[in-house]
């Protein structure tokens, strides 16, 4: 069976940008800058056996917050889902590693990965939402932080709503950002960082008027 390669940036290159924040939202325009920059010049594909136990490398995993005007869709992940770690766990993120596609390199490989992920888990084409970078997940407090880097956004779904292409898996709600707070000590760890910085901080979801 062939491995699974995964892209990767070396620590190395982002270290000075990770150390002001071991766990939290990097939203300093000049260190995202930076980090972004030095992953589209040295990323490259690793063994995901490999990357997951060194913490030389970074796995890139996009994350999306969607949003529909005030209300937040929450994930639930079942037991049957494919990350042990996560089950049972709920998420205001959707996202996952980012593989080999030809023809593809840099941004465009980010982009293309994150909009394949929507639509593989909760059957969002690109035409049914509007993007907005949001940041970089960092958490080296953890042995499974250690070896990834989210790069997060957030997604204004228009109407219509989302569907679970995977209802064994994964289960979704549209909420309010209040019931998303009373679900904090459930929310995965990255979802926790998220809510910490863009819900307590009452920053409004991309397309919402006062």
């Amino acid at each position: 069976m062939q491995c699974e390669k995964v892209l990767v940036v070396p620590r190395a290159r982002i270290a000075d940008y990770l150390a002001p924040c071991r766990k939290g939202l990097i939203s300093d325009a000049d260190a995202v800058a930076g980090i972004l920059s030095a992953l589209y010049s040295d990323a490259f594909f690793l063994s995901r056996p490999v990357a997951e136990r060194d913490p030389a490398f970074k796995q890139i995993i996009p994350y999306v917050t969607v949003c529909r005007h005030d209300l937040i869709l929450l994930i639930r992940r079942k037991k049957k889902q494919t990350e042990q770690r996560l089950h049972e766990l709920y998420s205001i993120g959707q996202g996952g590693h980012i593989n080999p596609l030809l023809g593809y390199g840099g941004a465009e490989l980010i982009r293309a990965e994150l909009e394949r992920e929507l639509l593989e888990e909760i059957a969002l084409g690109p035409a049914d939402y509007r993007l907005t970078a949001g940041g970089i997940i960092n958490d080296d407090d953890t042995e499974v932080g250690s070896v990834h880097l989210g790069l997060w956004y957030r997604a204004e779904a228009a109407e219509g709503g989302f569907r679970t292409n995977e209802p064994d898996k994964i289960e979704g709600a549209w909420v309010t950002r209040r019931e998303v707070l009373e679900k904090y000590a459930t929310l995965e760890t990255w979802s926790q960082i998220v809510a910490d910085s863009f819900l307590r901080e009452e920053v409004p979801c991309p397309g919402k008027t006062d």
